[in-house]
Protein backbone atom coordinates (compact mmCIF):
# COMPACT_ATOMS: atom_id res chain seq x y z
CA UNK A 1 0.00 0.00 0.00
CA UNK A 2 3.10 2.39 -0.10
CA UNK A 3 3.11 5.47 -2.74
CA UNK A 4 5.33 6.84 -4.30
CA UNK A 5 6.15 9.16 -7.25
CA UNK A 6 9.93 9.12 -7.48
CA UNK A 7 12.13 6.05 -8.39
CA UNK A 8 12.61 5.44 -5.15
CA UNK A 9 11.19 2.49 -3.53
CA UNK A 10 9.10 3.09 -0.31
CA UNK A 11 7.33 0.64 2.26
CA UNK A 12 5.17 1.10 5.66
CA UNK A 13 5.63 -0.44 8.63
CA UNK A 14 1.98 -0.65 11.13
CA UNK A 15 1.69 -3.14 13.76
CA UNK A 16 -1.69 -5.17 14.14
CA UNK A 17 -4.28 -3.47 16.70
CA UNK A 18 -1.94 -0.44 16.57
CA UNK A 19 -4.16 2.61 17.83
CA UNK A 20 -2.25 4.42 14.87
CA UNK A 21 -1.94 3.41 11.06
CA UNK A 22 0.08 5.04 8.42
CA UNK A 23 -1.90 5.23 4.90
CA UNK A 24 0.46 6.26 2.56
CA UNK A 25 4.04 7.47 1.94
CA UNK A 26 5.42 9.65 -1.10
CA UNK A 27 9.06 10.27 -1.90
CA UNK A 28 9.46 14.05 -4.01
CA UNK A 29 12.79 15.82 -4.60
CA UNK A 30 12.42 19.29 -4.55
CA UNK A 31 15.35 21.54 -5.46
CA UNK A 32 18.88 20.03 -3.71
CA UNK A 33 16.41 17.77 -1.07
CA UNK A 34 14.13 15.28 -0.87
CA UNK A 35 10.59 15.54 0.66
CA UNK A 36 9.24 12.35 2.26
CA UNK A 37 6.14 12.90 3.06
CA UNK A 38 2.24 10.98 3.57
CA UNK A 39 -0.91 10.44 5.91
CA UNK A 40 -1.76 8.62 9.37
CA UNK A 41 -5.04 8.01 11.16
CA UNK A 42 -5.42 7.07 14.55
CA UNK A 43 -8.26 5.48 15.96
CA UNK A 44 -9.27 8.65 18.52
CA UNK A 45 -7.94 12.17 17.69
CA UNK A 46 -6.62 12.05 21.48
CA UNK A 47 -4.09 9.15 20.36
CA UNK A 48 -2.27 11.28 17.88
CA UNK A 49 -0.22 13.85 21.09
CA UNK A 50 2.10 10.58 20.86
CA UNK A 51 2.38 9.93 17.56
CA UNK A 52 6.35 9.68 16.57
CA UNK A 53 6.58 8.78 12.39
CA UNK A 54 10.25 7.01 12.01
CA UNK A 55 11.26 7.43 8.22
CA UNK A 56 14.58 5.31 8.16
CA UNK A 57 16.51 4.89 4.67
CA UNK A 58 17.78 1.92 3.84
CA UNK A 59 20.47 0.84 1.09
CA UNK A 60 20.19 -2.02 -1.03
CA UNK A 61 21.80 -4.27 1.13
CA UNK A 62 19.51 -3.42 3.75
CA UNK A 63 22.00 -0.89 5.85
CA UNK A 64 20.43 2.22 7.81
CA UNK A 65 21.15 5.45 5.40
CA UNK A 66 19.62 8.01 7.59
CA UNK A 67 16.63 7.86 9.81
CA UNK A 68 14.53 10.82 11.07
CA UNK A 69 11.61 11.36 12.80
CA UNK A 70 8.79 13.28 10.43
CA UNK A 71 6.71 16.06 11.98
CA UNK A 72 2.94 15.81 11.87
CA UNK A 73 -0.07 18.27 11.47
CA UNK A 74 -3.59 17.13 12.21
CA UNK A 75 -5.75 17.54 8.90
CA UNK A 76 -8.33 20.18 8.91
CA UNK A 77 -11.64 18.57 7.62
CA UNK A 78 -13.98 20.95 5.09
CA UNK A 79 -16.93 20.59 6.43
CA UNK A 80 -18.72 21.86 9.83
CA UNK A 81 -19.65 19.16 11.49
CA UNK A 82 -16.13 17.78 11.40
CA UNK A 83 -14.52 21.14 12.17
CA UNK A 84 -16.36 21.34 15.22
CA UNK A 85 -14.47 17.96 16.46
CA UNK A 86 -10.67 17.09 15.94
CA UNK A 87 -10.26 14.87 12.96
CA UNK A 88 -8.37 11.32 13.21
CA UNK A 89 -5.92 12.10 10.43
CA UNK A 90 -3.25 13.79 10.00
CA UNK A 91 0.21 14.82 7.49
CA UNK A 92 3.51 14.12 8.49
CA UNK A 93 6.34 15.77 6.25
CA UNK A 94 10.44 15.55 6.97
CA UNK A 95 13.14 16.10 4.33
CA UNK A 96 16.11 14.91 3.65
CA UNK A 97 19.74 16.35 1.89
CA UNK A 98 19.92 13.44 -0.53
CA UNK A 99 17.95 9.49 -1.32
CA UNK A 100 20.28 7.05 -2.91
CA UNK A 101 18.40 6.24 -6.46
CA UNK A 102 18.38 2.21 -5.36
CA UNK A 103 17.34 3.22 -1.58
CA UNK A 104 14.07 2.13 0.20
CA UNK A 105 12.86 4.97 2.42
CA UNK A 106 10.51 3.30 5.74
CA UNK A 107 7.69 5.29 7.39
CA UNK A 108 6.77 3.40 10.37
CA UNK A 109 5.23 5.01 13.79
CA UNK A 110 6.81 4.55 16.66
CA UNK A 111 5.71 5.04 20.31
CA UNK A 112 7.09 7.47 22.57
CA UNK A 113 8.76 6.85 25.56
Amino acid sequence: MACSSSLRETEIVNLPNDPVTILSVNVNQSGDSWNVWGELQSITHSTMRNVRIRISVISDDGKVIQQKYAEYRRRISTDRHRRIRPTNKAIFNVTFESIPENARVIAEHVTSQ
